[in-house]
């Protein structure tokens, strides 16, 4: 899990978003609002899936209903968060409040985690 992650605000403008998608490489960002609770995500997919001259603010395009981990998962149980469904991050939650944002976790991270401890020692 990182818990350095960019975020974004979700009146944050799409010229914005879009700013932050180039400078950071980065193919989603978890939208938190001014107390730094998590009310959705917005990826690059969903960006292009609007008008470029369009004046929508992130919250008018961001997923809010979000696959989430937690902090307490096992490597398994987090990587079967990922199974069957089109994401490359999950936001990691505290189990008693979904909004509280502790970081993010990429299916590469858990893949290479996965993979580091069925290594023979």
């Amino acid at each position: 899990m990182t818990t350095e992650y960019p975020s974004v605000h979700p009146e944050a403008t799409l010229h914005d978003l879009n700013e932050l998608f180039l400078e950071s490489g980065h193919h989603g960002f978890p939208v938190v609002d001014d107390e730094q609770k998590l009310v959705g995500i917005i990826t690059v997919s969903d960006l292009k899936l609007v008008h470029p001259n369009s004046t929508q603010a992130v919250a008018d395009i961001a997923t809010s209903e979000v696959v989430v981990a937690y902090l307490d998962q096992s490597l398994h149980d987090a990587l079967a968060q990922f199974w069957g469904r089109d994401v490359g991050h999950i936001p990691v939650v505290e189990r008693g409040n979904q909004r509280k944002l502790l970081g993010m976790v990429r299916r590469h991270d858990i893949i290479q985690a996965y993979t580091d401890s069925t290594r023979e020692k």
